[in-house]
């Protein structure tokens, strides 16, 4: 019989039989109870006192400073590595049937062990919860730097910058390099690639060095709206479609009363469509505000000044970070998990 007495803690209070839990992905869920990840990335922070005024929390139960909850394994398979190739963070494979976590010459994580899938796998407790771009520098400031493949000689380093390891005829070996903003917003450097000198952003090589090989089609998103924001926490791949979405949440792409070729304000718009619902006709809206008939008729059916993107404040404000302490890990306890913070039963 499994050893349940790790996983049968009911929270900080001791009280019950029941817990709280959250499914993370393996080879993640196995680093947590390790004691080796100690931070885990949501997009939102969890119900509760955690949870600032205005941002949507995680669905789900609330969770309080201290908490203690379970750690579930999630089905799907693991996610070994990026677009299949083994880098730095390829840290597990499968073999005779069972998935493994190994120790690649970057990541020094110990000797292999199995990797349970849709099992409860551990707990921790949830010290507290903060968007990423506000961690302790110990949570956030790792001092790696990854190769970047397409770039022999330069290294990608957790703060978003390039450094340039090669010895150059000045003797200088590894060091920073300082990015221009080019005019498109984003901060560039150049680099010497098969002896041509190349302009590359830095984002697209932060994203190669620690995400992996950009898959055909996407582009490298910004989660807290920021282009000079290349950390590599602050990047996902995603389609162009993605990142139109992001630029309508952070509010960095002009539309409708924000564009600067806009006749109407925002005013203007709550006010056409207003006399409109009283059955004011539309030529006598027009002349009211100095538009077109036409303009009016597109108002009123939403194909201009269309109804407003919601926007999540807390994708706005990026990813949460969740830091958890106290691991202790347990048998694997098989068990289907839920979206958000669920409560489990042992």
């Amino acid at each position: 019989m499994p050893d349940l007495s790790k996983c049968q803690k009911a929270g900080a209070s001791g009280k019950g039989e029941s817990m709280k839990a959250i499914t993370v992905r393996q080879p993640w869920a196995s680093l947590i109870v390790a004691g080796i990840k100690t931070l885990e990335t949501r997009p939102s922070p969890p119900n509760g006192p955690m949870r600032p005024d205005g941002v949507r929390g995680l669905p789900g139960l609330r969770v309080e400073p201290g908490d203690r909850i379970a750690i579930h394994a999630g089905a799907s398979a693991p996610s070994c590595g990026h677009g299949g190739q083994v880098g730095p963070h390829h840290i597990c494979h499968k073999a005779d049937g069972r998935w493994v976590r190994y120790s690649p010459p970057l990541l020094d994580l110990g000797p292999e062990i199995d990797l349970p899938l849709g099992a409860i796998v551990g707990t921790v407790v949830v010290a507290d919860s903060l968007p990423i771009g506000h961690l302790p520098d110990e949570f956030v400031l790792g001092t790696e730097r990854y190769p970047i493949p397409s770039a022999p000689g330069y290294e990608a380093a957790f703060d978003g910058t390039i450094w340039s390891v090669d010895s150059n005829w000045r003797g200088y070996g590894a060091r920073p390099m300082t990015p221009r903003l080019h005019n498109d917003g984003y901060p560039a450097v150049r680099v010497r690639v098969a002896g041509q000198e190349v302009r590359r952003t830095v984002h697209s090589l932060v994203a190669e060095a620690w995400i992996g090989p950009r898959p055909a089609g996407h582009q490298v998103r910004h989660m807290d709206g920021s282009p000079e924001n290349s950390a590599p926490w602050n990047l996902r791949y995603g389609t162009a479609s993605d990142n139109a979405r992001d630029a309508v949440i952070h509010r960095t792409k002009p539309q409708g009363h924000t564009h600067h070729k806009s006749k109407l304000s925002a005013e203007d718009v709550v006010d056409v469509r207003s006399r409109r619902a009283q059955g004011e006709t539309f030529q006598s809206i027009a002349d009211r505000h100095g538009v077109s008939k036409k303009a009016v008729m597109n108002v009123v059916s939403g194909k201009a000044y269309g109804t407003p993107v919601p926007v999540d404040d807390s994708e706005a404000q990026g990813r949460w970070g969740w830091l958890l302490t106290d691991p202790e890990r347990c048998e694997p306890v098989p068990v289907r998990g839920r979206q958000g913070v669920w409560e489990w039963t042992p």
